[in-house]
């Protein structure tokens, strides 16, 4: 989420970005998903602080990456071998 006061052409007009390790990605998504982070920002929007549709599919790419990590480190329960 940004503040108001910190636009995009304020840091266009030379003001500095903090040091990130981010890097910049471009992906098709379905425009479902778009609307969907549109409808989404503005429900997280607060008085002073905006929410884009960025800063929505940032958080559901992180939540996402939480839970795959788990389903795909979650131990896998072998079949117990039948005694003869």
């Amino acid at each position: 989420m940004r503040s108001d006061a910190a636009s995009r052409s304020e840091v266009q007009e030379g003001v500095p970005r903090p040091p990130s390790t981010a890097v910049q990605i471009a992906i098709r998504v379905p425009a479902e998903w778009l609307e969907e982070a549109e409808r989404l920002a503005a429900k997280m929007a607060r008085p002073g602080m905006t929410s884009t549709r960025s800063d929505v599919l940032r958080a559901a790419i992180a939540k996402g990456l939480d839970a795959l990590r788990a389903e795909v480190d979650a131990p896998v329960a072998l079949p117990k071998s039948r005694k003869r």
